[in-house]
């Protein structure tokens, strides 16, 4: 049995939380992803919406190995904030992100963040929204 322990404003990102003892405030923020879409003409029909956070294994790794290109590529920051905030990324990290002057230097301190599997796998999933064409072009190098 695993055990986690939330501190001092920290996360805990999970798919399931079950068999727990809450010892004083418990603070939830639920993530929900968006929807598959229907296939369209970029888009193969055998091929759905998740399919390509999916085959990305190790979000860490994808997120270290493509650091230098989503720095140069990622435009659009301040949306992908915004959706990690709303899907429980600290306040605090936010701010610190969005104080910075250019999209680049965002994008660092973003990617500087995702220091758990949780917070990496949020961020795929942000980029993929927002990003879906750098992300697509990425992964298919990949493979």
């Amino acid at each position: 049995m695993q055990k986690w322990v939330a501190t001092n404003h920290s996360h805990i990102f999970a798919s399931e939380i079950s068999n727990c003892t809450i010892d004083g405030n418990l603070n939830m923020s639920v993530l929900q992803t968006p929807a598959p879409q229907c296939p369209g003409p970029s888009q193969p029909k055998n091929m759905p919406f998740s399919a390509s956070i999916a085959s990305i294994s190790d979000k860490h790794g994808f997120l270290k190995s493509y650091r230098t290109a989503l720095v140069s590529r990622v435009k659009n920051v301040k949306a992908i904030v915004d959706d990690l905030q709303s899907g429980g990324y600290h306040d605090e990290m936010a701010a610190t992100v969005n104080a910075q002057l250019t999209p680049q230097e965002m994008m660092r301190k973003l990617l500087d963040s995702a220091t758990s599997t949780g917070a990496a796998e949020a961020l795929i999933q942000a980029l993929f929204t927002h990003q879906k064409d750098v992300m697509d072009d990425l992964n298919a190098e990949k493979a």
